[in-house]
């Protein structure tokens, strides 16, 4: 586990994304928790728990909840503090009719854009800032044994 706990800090030093993948059982979410919760007071986390049920509007409001209007198109957490986001069993929403995972599309937006589209009106762009990210899945397939 201290490896692992090296390997998160380490990531979230430099900003990049971190994702365990292993089998059901293999602690990656408790590992995870342990980390966050010992964490540097600067950090806020948000965890959300993925299901078969989880939608990108739900994923969105949540992580909206966590943050605050900086200047004209950009949110971040509270001012002087930083947001890691923990994405745990991010394989699990189910694979619509056109063959993707939407709450994993609006992440990958995120990720790679850093920012998403209102949902209201306007569809403006929302520049956002400060936020680090950790995920857990099981192992591809696992899911149907």
């Amino acid at each position: 586990n201290i490896d692992l706990e090296w390997l998160i800090k380490s990531m979230i030093t430099i900003h990049q994304p971190v994702l365990f993948v292993g089998d059901t059982g293999s602690s990656k979410t408790a590992t995870i928790l342990s980390y966050i919760r010992n964490f540097d007071s600067q950090y806020t986390n948000l965890i959300l728990n993925f299901s078969s049920r989880t939608k990108s509007i739900d994923v969105q409001r949540s992580i909206e909840s966590q943050l605050e209007k900086r200047s004209k198109d950009t949110y971040g957490p509270t001012a002087g503090t930083k947001l890691i986001i923990f994405l745990d069993d991010i394989s699990m929403p189910k694979i619509d009719q056109y063959g993707t995972q939407q709450s994993i599309a609006l992440l990958k937006l995120l990720i790679e854009k850093h920012g998403m589209y209102e949902r209201t009106g306007e569809l403006n762009w929302k520049f956002i800032t400060d936020i680090d990210w950790i995920a857990a899945m099981s192992t591809p397939g696992n899911e149907l044994l």
